[in-house]
């Protein structure tokens, strides 16, 4: 069992050094300050299996959010070289931060009330004695407003009503990873293979980007020689070069919500590390 607390004190000073007809001085000051606890809990069903508990808890109008967090979750060993883990959460928060405006670069937030999550996240890892060793992990999220507001000035178009999604973050993910390495001679290889739900883009729910699948190789080498450690590595991201909105710009006043993700490329780095010190290239 784990009980223990966080104090946290944060003061912010804003000082506008650009005043001029139809921008007035927007200079201000805010502090926060709170006691967070935490307790968590461990029993052990097996040697091989175990479950665990845990709850814890510039628009110088805002009120600062607060959340209470709850999570039970299993980890076991399927065998000697698997093992696998689940875990479901809720979160309450009150106070919810969210985009009030977002327009020529700047982005102004407001109190939306109060928001709950729910999610699941599931894993299973294996590392098998011929090198290799395969991650498969997923998570699924249902993340709402649990009241209503106004996403802007209040009109029944701008009323959002409890139940829509944040917009922002995917509804669900997956990640998949084949990899092989050759203990002799330091080598390792992977095939990565990522999916990402559909990604709302506004309080009002109007648009989504839509999911995507992503592939991915990477490679790698590492061994000591004379004294020094050589590592290398390379990768191939987007391995299709798939064209996909990676992120969004959240209540963007203009509607351009979608932000265009990089298509292949290639990074790769060289590090040769002695006892003391590095010279990496990358």
């Amino acid at each position: 069992m784990v009980a223990a607390g966080r104090l946290a004190q944060q003061h912010v000073v804003s000082k506008d050094h650009y005043i001029v007809p139809g921008n007035g001085d927007d200079s201000g000051a805010v502090s926060y300050h709170t006691l967070t606890p935490v307790l968590g809990a461990t029993f052990r069903l097996t040697q091989d299996c175990a479950v665990s508990a845990d709850q814890a808890g510039l628009n110088f109008g805002l009120a600062a959010a607060r959340s209470d967090n709850f999570e039970l979750g299993i980890k076991a060993k399927l065998d000697e070289r698997m093992q696998a883990s689940v875990a479901a959460f809720h979160i309450a928060t009150a106070n919810e931060l969210a985009v009030l405006a977002n327009a020529g670069g700047r982005t102004v937030y407001q109190n939306a009330g109060a928001t709950r999550r729910d999610g699941i996240e599931a894993s299973v890892k294996g590392d098998w004695k011929n090198g290799i060793g395969m991650v498969l992990a997923y998570s699924w999220l249902r993340a709402v407003y649990a009241q209503p507001f106004c996403s802007g000035a209040c009109t029944p178009a701008t009323m959002v009503a409890a139940g829509n999604r944040l917009p922002g973050v995917p509804n669900q993910t997956l990640y998949g990873e084949l990899s092989w390495r050759h203990a002799a001679s330091g080598f390792s290889a992977a095939l990565e293979g990522r999916y990402s739900g559909r990604m709302l883009v506004d309080d009002l729910n109007s648009d989504a980007a839509s999911g995507y699948v992503l592939t991915s190789l990477r490679a790698g080498f590492e061994r000591s020689v004379g004294g020094w450690t050589l590592k290398s590595y390379a990768r191939i991201n987007n391995l299709a070069d798939r064209c996909y909105a990676g992120s969004v710009i959240v209540n963007e006043s203009n509607r351009r919500f979608f932000e265009p993700a990089p298509g292949r490329s290639w990074p790769a780095s060289a590090l040769a590390m002695p006892d003391k010190g590095a010279c990496a290239i990358e």
